[in-house]
């Protein structure tokens, strides 16, 4: 079985600090200024601080405020997920509580507020695929059977075997 933990635990030192610039020369640029290991892709500079210490989030968001980016994002622990449900044909938010089982209903209804779905019909079903990047939502393995789950709202629920996830990136 699969679970997704909903909410990442705040007691944690590892951040996550994204900055999109216009020009991948700058991007570049910026991330040379930075003390810590950054990766670069393009426009977009990543840096993983694991067990930060107080100010140091604060530090490199402030270096790559100097390059003027387009978009700055800082995140307690980040993860970026590709998560597929099969669903009946028709399904929506309103129905889904009466046509799949409650877990996931809850599952489908939180990941349609956090990010965006698109369905592709597979005959009978219809398959949803949801793109998330984020801190809200993090993907573990929990006890000795390693069961995948989701956490959310103080909620763990193991995932239901038609909610399939492939982790795309963790810092």
């Amino acid at each position: 079985m699969l679970y997704i933990l909903f909410k990442p635990s705040s007691h944690s030192d590892d951040h996550t600090i994204i900055a999109t610039f216009k020009t991948n020369q700058q991007a570049r640029c910026a991330a040379g200024y930075i003390r810590q290991q950054a990766m670069v892709e393009g426009k977009k500079v990543t840096v993983a601080l694991h067990n930060a210490e107080y100010g140091t989030t604060e530090s490199v968001e402030k270096t790559l405020k100097q390059f003027n980016p387009q978009e700055l994002e800082a995140y307690n622990v980040y993860q970026e997920l590709e998560i597929t449900a099969k669903v009946i044909v028709g399904a929506s938010p309103e129905t889904l509580h009466l046509i799949t089982s409650d877990d996931m209903a809850t599952i489908l209804i939180e990941l349609l507020k956090k990010c965006p779905v698109k369905i592709t019909h597979k005959g009978k079903f219809d398959q949803w695929t949801f793109h998330y990047r984020g801190e809200g939502i993090f993907f573990g393995t929990y006890g000795n059977n390693a069961q995948d789950y989701f956490e959310f709202d103080e909620k763990t629920i193991i995932l239901p075997k038609e909610i399939h996830v492939r982790m795309l990136k963790s810092h």
